[in-house]
């Protein structure tokens, strides 16, 4: 089987400014900041011509400014430099946008003058991946990921802006475009806002996604890619078979008959010639079980056989997400978008090896490396229709943190290991003599422009810039330190003090849900590190009463109540790092499956639980084994069980049934059972296919009007294999509503003037959820712009 989806990601480039400026001269100045970053702001040319002056937001003084010294200054994050009137905001927070004021003031306290400026404070664009699916008529849908605020998208196709020829979508100031059929070339789409840019560029080709399937063995099991096309080979010769009659799920898809074929669908034409049948345009509904069941000329049955065919989405392309974690690990994370995707890794050529990594399974999408680990790495993502990878250089993570010593009685931090840099004064040749010591112990004595003492090979002093650097940071490090500073005949002239404290950055974090007997789940959220903070969130919500059985969110270990289902984050932080883990979560279920049948399929939830029926009574099997894949799981002989290889498998032999308990998704797959008598000998098996999926989170409804007055409509829910389905009004959505065909799709476009109350549902085999809302239609002013 082979998706041809030829698409290649050529470059993934990211444009982003260093500092931001901005001149608060002038008034009414309008300023932009980068969430997390500095932005510096000139406030006047020369200090000394303003005797005092105050700057500050919604009535609260940032700033006052007398007698050539700072009086009062708020926020540490913002040091005022009188050597060239600015001000530094650092560590940016969306809470400093906002109007400024600076209020001037001559030597009598007498206002001079005022001036405003105001402060955006914006997330930028963060790396991009861009996403291509091809959808059932062979247009490519192409979306575009990213993150930040306030974006604005451009997109073009080998280096000219895309025209309606080329679109079949008429937009292309939004993240997802659609192309017309036939269409290739080189893509670039581009992202920016008033902080930052970035662009990601593909060679795309046109969609032919078409899989092939043997369909003369009985049981065969087939894939097709949804959306495109599975040839499916039923017989070796037609001329053989006087009559036959193919179906799915007991309704009839084809019936021949002396040479004339009766079809129900046009998707699916049969091909005589060879004896193959072929679906076009693969949706979700055409996954299931197919049964061919021939007959001789008198009408008299001559056998059967199935086939089961699963129409899955295809994985996108790859985008690798690293993140410097703490106490120097780096996580990376597999961003890739289809069903089923199953996950590996190589780091220079080879297997991630348990040297390398501090997380130790590289079956999933997120890895931590630990300290010290470079090289070039490469993620590999497939599933049964279709395989995707993605690579890059990574480097060592560096565990720094800085602190300012120069105001006394600060307080720092260093993380356990790592490397603090202390900024002891801005100019060294300004003090003769000092001494730098902590418990009575001289660490660093400074005389004449040169270290006359040091005591740890661990602690270099840099005169260029007046700081000292900690490495190798230990707990015995903590503690009281003091600056002693001396005039040129020894006479102390002043000390300054400050307080480092060496802690344990907070480990990466896991959740760990077990569902509890009422129906509860709890969640424990495991993480290593000193003095760690915890925070909860659902669906990106603080948790509420409603949906906590126990009311405490400050602590590791929550308890949901009965019912509760959505995507949760547990946050972790101290003075010197932070770490989050988000899974999605689902009522606490657990499915149950009858094994007895051979050749059952059974579904469990990610997490959950299944039961498993594998006999009506286990006295009548005098041995047996249950195996995964060629692997033993369990292993039954004289009464009891023999070998066990896994604690989350109980056995029961009062019901002759099995329990998978935290089902992963390596839990899918097929398993085997063997049987035999009392001397050995096979007396018969059965099989089973187990799939384990993500059930589908709570729905998200989101609306857009489009430039000629129809409305476009996401239904946006996580999970493995969700289905949709739209209704407004309480009936099924027609042509006279839709502006696009189908509704089997996450997004439909409805025509202009459609209102009513609209509901999407999503369900997969082990789950449903849907949301509703009331739409009103898509108004265009006098102008033609959407209102």
């Amino acid at each position: 089987m082979k998706a041809v989806i030829k698409l290649q990601l050529i470059l993934i480039g990211v444009c982003s400014a260093g500092k931001p400026s901005c001149d608060g001269r002038q008034n009414g100045a309008q300023c932009f900041g980068v969430l997390g970053g500095a932005v510096d702001v000139q406030l006047v040319d020369n200090v000394s011509e303003i005797p005092r002056f105050l700057w500050n937001t919604n009535n609260s003084v940032i700033l006052y400014w007398r007698y050539n010294k700072v009086v009062l200054k708020k926020d540490g994050r913002i040091p005022f430099f009188p050597s060239n009137g600015s001000v530094t905001i650092n560590d940016l927070r969306r809470t400093d946008s906002g109007e400024y004021k600076l209020e001037m003031f001559d030597g009598n306290g007498k206002i001079t003058g005022r001036k405003t400026l105001q402060l955006f404070v914006i997330a930028a664009v963060s790396s991009v991946q861009l996403v291509p699916e091809c959808l059932s008529q062979g247009q490519m849908k192409v979306s575009f990921v990213s993150q930040g605020d306030s974006p604005q998208y451009s997109w073009a196709l080998d280096g000219h802006t895309l025209t309606d020829s080329e679109l079949f979508s008429r937009n292309t100031e939004t993240n997802i475009i659609v192309l017309r059929r036939n269409i290739s070339g080189h893509l670039v789409c581009s992202v920016r806002n008033p902080v930052s840019n970035s662009s990601e560029e593909m060679n795309i080709a046109v969609c032919e996604v078409k899989t092939s399937c043997d369909g003369r063995q009985n049981g065969a099991q087939c894939f097709g890619v949804l959306g495109g096309v599975v040839d499916v080979q039923l017989m070796d010769n037609v001329s053989e078979i006087p009559r036959f009659l193919w179906k799915m799920n007991n309704s009839r898809i084809l019936y021949w008959r002396y040479n004339v074929l009766l079809k129900k669908d046009d998707r699916i034409p049969f091909f005589p010639s060879n004896g193959s049948v072929r679906i076009s345009d693969l949706r979700r509904t055409d996954s299931g079980e197919y049964k061919l069941e021939m007959f001789d000329g008198n009408g008299k049955n001559t056998g059967w056989k199935t086939l089961q065919l699963f129409v899955i989405a295809a994985v996108s392309s790859v985008q690798l997400v690293p993140e410097c974690l703490s106490q120097g690990q780096m996580k990376v994370s597999c961003v890739s978008q289809g069903d089923s995707p199953q996950y590996s890794w190589a780091l220079d050529g080879h297997n991630l090896t348990d040297s390398e990594l501090f997380s130790r399974n590289t079956e999933t999408n997120i890895i931590v490396l630990r300290k010290n680990i470079s090289g070039h790495l490469v993620c590999s993502v497939r599933n049964p229709v279709s395989n995707s990878s993605e690579e890059m250089n990574i480097a060592v993570c560096e565990v720094k943190t800085s602190c300012d010593g120069r105001q006394n009685g600060a307080q720092c931090f260093g993380v356990l290991g790592g490397v603090v840099d202390v900024q002891l004064m801005d100019n060294v040749s300004e003090i003769t003599k000092f001494k730098w010591n902590t418990n009575k112990s001289v660490i660093l004595y400074w005389r004449y422009n040169k270290v006359v003492l040091k005591k740890d090979d661990r602690i270099p002093f840099f005169p260029s810039n007046g700081s000292v650097r900690i490495n190798n940071l230990r707990r015995t490090d903590s503690g009281e330190y003091k600056l002693e500073m001396f005039d040129g005949d020894g006479k102390n002239t002043g000390w300054k003090t400050l307080q480092l404290f060496v802690i344990a950055a907070v480990s990466s974090v896991q959740l760990v849900p077990e569902c509890l007997s009422q129906g509860h789940m709890k969640v424990s959220c495991v993480s290593q590190g000193d003095s760690p903070q915890y925070s909860w969130a659902l669906d990106g919500h603080t948790l509420t009463d409603s949906e906590l059985f126990s009311r405490n969110t400050e602590t590791n270990i929550i308890v949901l109540r009965r019912n509760i289902s959505g995507h949760l984050v547990c946050s972790v932080k101290n003075p010197v790092s932070n770490s989050s883990e988000e899974m999605n979560i689902a009522v606490c279920v657990k499915t149950s499956c009858d094994g007895r049948q051979n050749g059952a399929q059974c579904f469990g939830v990610l997490g959950g639980v299944v039961d498993v029926q594998l006999m009506d009574n286990v006295s009548e099997i005098p041995r047996f084994l249950w195996k995964m894949n060629n692997s033993r799981i369990l292993y039954w002989k004289n009464n009891k069980v023999v070998s066990p290889k896994d604690d989350r498998i109980p056995f029961f032999p009062s019901d002759g049934s099995v329990r998978i308990n935290d089902l992963r998704r390596t839990d899918s797959g097929e398993y085997k059972l063997e049987m035999f008598d009392g001397n050995g000998k096979n007396t018969g098996w059965k099989t089973l296919q187990l799939f384990v999926i993500a059930p589908v989170s709570s729905v998200q409804l989101v609306t857009e009007c489009l430039s000629q007055g129809q409305m476009k409509v996401s239904c946006v829910s996580q999970g493995d294999s969700p289905q949709y389905s739209w209704a407004l009004d309480g009936h099924t959505l027609t042509d006279s509503e839709l502006f696009s065909r189908n509704t089997e799709t996450n997004i439909i476009v409805l025509r202009q003037n459609i209102s009513g109350h609209l509901v999407c549902s999503v369900k997969n085999p082990v789950s449903n959820s849907s949301e509703g809302m009331n739409l009103t239609y898509c108004v265009m002013d006098q102008s033609g712009s959407m209102t």
